[in-house]
């Protein structure tokens, strides 16, 4: 029987726990005695942009120090810029945030215009993040417009009793929309074992379910851009209507479309073509086809097929990549592997070279990196290996090797 709502908080003992350990199970690696997480399509997909609210709980150091670089990821994950707007003491700033400089789009806006600065902003962007006062969070995320909730937390004990408080205190009203966990300034190793606590406890206490963690060791630097900064005197619903009525919802690039009523109106499998199916560029492993899909949980990670018609899945972590641990890069598989299974037959649709049941009786998972050393840990796992390096002064030629 499981707890009550609320009762037997977590408490901070000071007892180490054990790190859980990692099951293969055919080639997905799980983590012992955890379901695998079902991924499904952001809101932002749909009707109306993804509009995200920021709590910051128990951080290191200096607690909004950690927003820029969490928006900044998110904007990876997403595949597209992101929107950070904060408010405080009757002021407004709205940035654009992304990984690399070189990604801000061209804005126009003079910096002053509330209104023309959401205008300017909404196509670029494919979410806003919300971060308002401790005075008025209870407010925003209770706001029917808001579609998700992410708690910001360090990894230590004192951060985790503080998460279970600060998921206990969420006003009902927040109840619809999804929550998740964002885990900053320490070790993949120790925020996994955090964020296994505190989803337990949300789960068991509160029967709250909470979406796989990001994790950020160290705040890092990229692009930002400043749309407006001046004051806010309008009210968060006027905010969040301007935000819906000038966004235009654009399917990120490789999306699988919502093909599900034409198929059936068809009767047949839908005709693939070039530009939706495969992509033409070789692939660096050897006998595998890119697939132009991606998964809008994980767009690090490549799709590919083989002439058996099996499903890949391909991430590439180290130097010059969005993912320099590879315990994120198995993170983004993971994702992307139950993301797969829960459409596997609309892929099968779409790519008229993947079997029916290729996503849904487990994909490969491959690793690429140029940092061998780093994914030792790895080598017994059911994750395939590859060293990808450039070939010196041949023209771009990369070579692949694997390692396990």
């Amino acid at each position: 029987m499981s707890p009550a709502r609320g009762d037997a908080p977590p408490q901070a003992t000071g007892r180490s726990v054990a790190q859980p350990a990692l099951r293969i199970t055919g080639e997905l690696v799980e983590r012992a005695g955890s379901p695998k997480e079902k991924a499904t399509v952001d809101p932002f997909l749909g009707s109306q942009p993804l509009i995200e609210s920021l709590v910051l709980g128990h951080l290191p150091v200096l607690a909004t120090t950690w927003v820029v670089p969490y928006v900044r990821q998110r904007s990876v994950e997403i595949g597209r810029p992101v929107a950070l707007v904060r408010i405080a003491d009757g002021e407004c700033t709205i940035d654009v945030v992304t990984a690399m400089t070189a990604d801000l789009p061209a804005l126009t806006a003079d910096g002053t215009d509330l209104d023309a600065a959401v205008r300017w902003v909404s196509p670029h962007v494919g979410a806003w993040i919300l971060r308002v006062s401790e005075v008025a969070e209870q407010e925003t995320i209770a706001s029917p417009g808001i579609a998700c909730i992410t708690l910001l937390t360090g990894a230590d004990e004192a951060a985790t009793v503080a998460s279970y408080r600060t998921l206990k205190n969420l006003p009902p009203k927040a109840a619809p929309a999804r929550i998740r966990l964002a885990i900053m300034g320490s070790s993949v190793e120790v925020a996994r074992l955090a964020e296994q606590r505190i989803r337990h406890a949300a789960q068991a206490y509160l029967e709250t379910e909470i979406e796989p963690a990001t994790i950020i060791a160290k705040v890092t630097s990229g692009g930002l851009k400043n749309a407006f900064t001046g004051t806010f005197d309008w009210t968060l619903q006027r905010l969040l209507t301007a935000v819906a009525d000038a966004s235009t919802p654009k399917e990120p690039a490789g999306a699988v479309p919502d093909i599900g009523a034409a198929a059936a109106d068809a009767g047949s499998r839908p005709s693939v073509t070039a530009s939706s199916g495969t992509n033409p560029m070789t692939h660096p492993i050897a006998g595998l086809v890119e697939l132009a899909t991606r998964c809008p949980y994980a767009p690090e990670v490549g799709l590919a097929t083989d002439a058996s018609g099996d499903l890949h899945l391909c991430v590439s972590t180290g130097r010059g990549t969005a993912l320099n641990d590879p315990g994120m890069g198995v993170q983004r598989l993971l994702t992307a592997a139950s993301w797969a299974a829960d459409h596997a037959a609309l892929l099968a649709a779409v790519h008229s070279g993947l079997r029916q049941d290729a996503a849904a009786d487990g994909p490969s998972l491959h690793l690429l990196t140029d940092e061998p050393k780093d994914v030792r840990r790895l080598l017994d796992t059911g994750v395939r290996l590859h060293l990808l390096i450039d070939a010196g002064d041949a023209g771009g030629v990369r070579i692949c090797r694997e390692l396990n």
